[in-house]
């Protein structure tokens, strides 16, 4: 994997730059894309108890990220049952700071993106979810030619998602 908080120093921004996230209760994986091409990736671990503290260290890590890699345009995975709603509530939380975060820093709608969404557009198959976090490490394995995490794997597909979006919404060509 790339450094963990992805805090590395960027390229010189050349195109259209597109952050993606993964959200989950511990482990947040992230990609960034120009004009199409990955340029990192990697997981954001914090604990797995997602208190106000620790949503507030990752926003504070998120704007250090958009600032950082310059960012144009977010996508962020929408929230569903998994069979907790516990779960759900906490990462409905996070996803309400991350939204509003997003927006106030690029001035644009973030892209709230369904787990139907990207893993329909990725191809990936199978009714369980072992299945389909395996799916999106075999697209990312095929596409880019390496193997990464279940967590970044999710990032990159979904992110690949929103770049697409992108370009479908803005008339943008990458």
């Amino acid at each position: 994997e790339k450094k963990e908080a992805g805090i590395e120093k960027p390229a010189p921004k050349m195109g259209v730059r597109v952050l993606g996230l993964d959200n989950a209760t511990n482990k947040t994986g992230y990609a960034i894309f120009e004009d199409g091409k990955l340029l990192t990736y990697g997981v954001k671990t914090t604990s797995k108890d997602i208190s106000t503290a620790k949503m507030a260290e990752l926003r504070q890590w998120f704007i250090t990220m958009v600032k950082q890699w310059d960012i144009d345009y977010i996508g962020l995975e929408n929230v569903q049952l998994q069979g907790n709603p516990q779960t759900l509530i906490t990462l409905s939380k996070l996803l309400g700071v991350l939204q509003v975060t997003a927006y106030e820093m690029t001035h644009t709608e973030p892209y709230v993106v369904s787990a139907a969404s990207w893993k329909s557009f990725a191809k990936i198959k199978g009714t369980q979810r072992q299945q389909q976090k395996q799916g999106a490490q075999d697209f990312v394995k095929e596409k880019f030619g390496f193997v990464a995490t279940q967590d970044a794997a999710d990032a990159i597909c979904l992110t690949l998602y929103t770049v697409n979006q992108v370009k479908l919404n803005t008339m943008i060509t990458f």
